[in-house]
């Protein structure tokens, strides 16, 4: 996708036709957000990179299209760097190394879009067509950056980067600390505590039963109980049911195998052999037939401390048979559907995202700490509504949005450690009593919150401040002044930028779209976009 969007920005500095990205992008996102889809960090980089290239695309043809009313050669050299920049993306997502290339390439778009920002500033032509492409080639530079970065933590070895990344910080600001995770879940809000409850509530009623019966081989039946029992409903019905079927069946099997006589020690140990390869192999693939040759391999391992298979059997299959209903049951009792219930858990993580960052730049040290507790067990409840969403029927276009919502968000909160972390390394905060700084992390504050309002509200999202005009307008007041120099100030651009492009695509894929334009380009949409 990103070699394509280096092709369009080259092919349309040209005049040539546009290449077809819009296939490809679907086809992706089938594959990172259809069944069986993995997660992760890395996972969650391809979410961003995935969103940014629909962004970044649009805006190529934005820019493309003014270019008819805009006769700048300034403007055919901010879409020849951005193409340079793609492309160094590019390759290094087929390499799966750092994109060096990518990051270099940066200063000459950047200088580019600072020309071309100057030309738009002074220059002759429509005042409406220069505002219009001097908004999307800021914009576009946002996106680029962080499009850039992200591409440093795909796949597994930018996995490990990532990590790297975090060790630097504090360890109670470092995204995924456990004891920090554990300590924001102690609560009965968090979802992941309540399964927990539930979870034990239903072992200690198994383990009551299993032993007040007087149950032979009664582990088995709390053993089920907890194997069965997930914190969603889709799993546990498939996994009770898979875990019961193939119980019966590995039973079959066994009796099969005791029935043609194969019941010498050494007939018994290869046996054994064969059906344990054979489940190590096929648990990933499917539960019920790993189970079944996982009970085979149980009752033939008993037979050979001479508990006869028949009894063998009955017993597992009678504790198991027990072990799924009740975990059947209780969820039936305590059920957590997650249709519609997604929609609150992630307002409320973008709320808690914004109340995080405004009170790290209050630098009040308690509030940053209560509000970071919150935005973690808000974050794993998502994660957890996320995992319970996807079993459920007929959701698919609910996590495909669910999902590119929360892997654009996490881009917010990791900036808004990492300028946490950049404060606590400088006593010097002097450059936060700078007016224009204080007034563009307030607006990127309410901005988040009012994203946030308006997916609880299902409404779409009015962003009242042009955040991409105030971060250009403040960058260059710091360098008048001698300021860009400092590290807070440094930092504090780098998180701005960060976060506003979170901003901005988080507002993109809030915002409904005509139908008609989901596909294509209009030559409307370049004023429709403007805000955006």
């Amino acid at each position: 996708i990103y070699r394509q969007l280096s092709e369009l920005a080259r092919s349309r500095t040209t005049g040539s036709g546009a290449i077809p990205v819009t296939e490809s992008l679907n086809e992706v996102q089938n594959l990172l957000l259809g069944r069986h889809h993995a997660t992760g960090r890395a996972m969650e980089a391809f979410y961003v990179l995935t969103q940014l290239a629909e962004r970044i695309r649009m805006e190529i043809l934005v820019l493309t299209d003014e270019r008819k009313r805009l006769d700048y050669p300034e403007l055919n050299e901010v879409l020849r760097h951005a193409a340079i920049v793609l492309r160094g993306i590019s390759v290094a997502l087929y390499r799966g190394r750092p994109p060096q290339a990518a990051e270099e390439a940066l200063a000459g778009f950047e200088n580019a879009v600072r020309a071309f920002d100057e030309k738009c500033r002074a220059g002759s032509g429509t005042t409406n067509a220069r505002h219009i492409a001097d908004a999307r080639a800021l914009g576009l530079g946002g996106q680029l950056r962080t499009a850039v970065r992200n591409s440093n933590y795909a796949g597994s070895v930018g996995e490990e980067r990532a990590l790297l990344t975090d060790a630097k910080l504090p360890r109670s600001l470092q995204p995924g600390e456990p004891l920090g995770i554990l300590r924001a879940n102690l609560s009965w809000s968090s979802v992941a505590f309540r399964h927990a409850v539930r979870c034990m509530i239903c072992l200690v009623v198994a383990e009551s039963i299993a032993q007040f019966a007087d149950l032979p081989q009664g582990y088995w039946m709390p053993m089920t109980t907890a194997i069965v029992l997930k914190p969603e409903f889709g799993n546990t019905l498939s996994f009770g049911l898979l875990r019961t079927i193939g119980t019966f069946l590995g039973a079959i099997v066994a009796t099969a195998v005791v029935h043609l006589g194969l019941s010498g020690p050494l007939e018994l140990v290869a046996l054994i052999g064969i059906f344990y390869f054979a489940f190590r192999r096929l648990v990933t693939v499917h539960y019920g037939i790993a189970v079944s040759l996982l009970t085979a391999v149980v009752v033939l391992l008993l037979s050979l401390e001479g508990v006869q298979p028949g009894q063998a059997i009955f017993d597992r299959g009678l504790n198991t048979l027990l072990g799924s209903c009740l975990a059947m049951v209780t969820y039936m009792i305590w059920p957590t559907w997650e249709r519609g219930r997604e929609r609150t858990m992630i307002a409320d993580m973008l709320a808690a995202y914004s109340a995080y960052f405004m009170a790290v730049l209050s630098h009040d040290q308690t509030q940053c700490d209560e509000a970071r507790v919150t935005a973690r067990y808000r974050c794993t409840n998502v994660i957890g509504s996320l995992e319970r969403l996807r079993s459920e029927p007929n959701n698919v276009e609910r996590v495909k949005r669910a999902e590119s919502i929360f892997a654009t968000a996490l881009l917010y909160t990791r900036a808004a450690l990492a300028f946490e972390a950049a404060m606590d390394d400088h006593e010097d905060k002097g450059i936060l009593k700078n007016p224009q700084v204080a007034l563009l992390g307030k607006r990127i504050g309410q901005a988040m919150a009012e994203l946030a309002a308006a997916f609880r509200a299902d409404r779409p999202p009015v962003l009242e401040a042009d955040l991409r005009s105030d971060y250009r307008s403040l960058k260059n007041e710091l360098e008048q002044a001698g300021l860009a120099s400092d590290p807070l100030a440094m930092s504090f651009l780098d998180v701005s930028d960060r976060m506003i492009t979170s901003i901005n695509t988080l507002n993109y894929i809030l915002t409904p779209k005509p139908v008609a334009a989901q596909n294509t380009v209009t030559e409307a949409e370049p004023d429709a976009r403007a805000g955006v």
